[in-house]
């Protein structure tokens, strides 16, 4: 909505409001707000992995995320799948207070954070692209070695 000022009387100038922040941006700092209201905390990073989400959040935080929607994944949000519609979404859930935090009990906190239970169902983790010099020979950087030391250094699937 644009509002005019008057400049000398009569003349009326349109004078352009501020766009709407990122949607994303807006999202990431009304939920740290409202982490920081509701534990009563000085948090500074909402956590969207699995692991430190119950770690920081639930874990230290003593604080749950309700009303995530089902039909969107756990995770970060520049990795959701969808674009800016998901955000969107999450910032609209989030200003209508379907999406909130709650205050836990330390023995709620405890046994959400043993069912590891988040919010969403959990983005899977990518998997690790294989090494690029997988099966070449390679020499070591060794001085007078003995025998030669020739062949991959490390397997082609490394675990986690």
């Amino acid at each position: 909505m644009a509002r005019t000022i008057a400049i000398r009387p009569g003349a009326n100038v349109p004078v352009q409001e501020p766009p709407e922040l990122d949607p994303r941006k807006r999202f990431r700092e009304l939920m740290i707000e409202q982490l920081r209201k509701v534990s009563g905390k000085p948090v500074k990073v909402m956590h969207y992995t699995a692991g430190l989400y119950l770690k920081k959040i639930v874990g230290e935080a003593q604080v749950e995320l309700v009303g995530w929607p089902v039909d969107v994944p756990f995770g970060n949000l520049s990795h959701l799948k969808g674009g800016a519609a998901v955000v969107k979404q999450l910032l609209h859930e989030l200003k209508s207070m379907r999406l909130y935090f709650r205050r836990l009990l330390p023995e709620e906190a405890k046994a959400i954070h043993q069912s590891h239970t988040t919010p969403g169902k959990c983005t899977p983790r990518p998997p690790r692209h294989p090494r690029a010099d997988e099966s070449q020979h390679h020499l070591r950087r060794v001085h007078n070695a003995r025998y030669p030391r020739t062949g991959a250094k490390t397997p082609a699937i490394v675990e986690d």
